[in-house]
């Protein structure tokens, strides 16, 4: 399926960023390199799974930051105007297309699914947090940041 084919390259990608890789360079590393690239990082042998793993903790919980600071599922559908109301131009002699809303909503719903994600907020469900080791994130702030003393 689409969502979990992008949440698969999100967390690679996600990974080889917080490794100072470049976007551009993930054609050029495969999951051998990437499993290589962790071992030497910390020390001991490491696969694919562990580095999904920890895509998928830095996606997780740059979501709950955003969540804390009020962004929901709203945010996610706020679209290009153009993007909504212009045909997209065909390829190889094939007529323009239109931007399905409804496919785009349904494959965002099934992105948060895949993330563990509530559907209605997109926001990281509390069995997500703990499982991904984010359960510290639950606890309420002390003081909300943007207040001034």
């Amino acid at each position: 399926h689409l969502a979990s084919h992008f949440t698969c390259r999100q967390n690679r990608m996600a990974f080889l960023d917080s490794c100072g890789g470049c976007y551009f360079s993930m054609q050029l590393v495969d999951d051998r390199i990437m499993s290589r690239l962790l071992t030497a990082i910390v020390g001991r042998e490491c696969n694919i799974d562990e580095i999904d793993r920890i895509g998928s903790r830095i996606i997780t919980l740059e979501r709950q930051f955003n969540v804390a600071e009020g962004f929901t599922r709203r945010d996610d559908e706020r679209l290009p105007a153009a993007l909504v109301s212009e045909p997209i131009p065909g390829r190889e002699g094939r007529p323009p297309a239109s931007f399905d809303l409804e496919m785009f909503q349904q494959t965002l719903t099934a992105y948060y699914e895949s993330r563990g994600w509530s559907a209605d907020r997109g926001a990281p469900t509390r069995s997500t947090l703990t499982g991904l080791g984010l359960g510290f994130t639950l606890e309420e702030p002390e003081q909300n940041p943007r207040e001034t003393t």
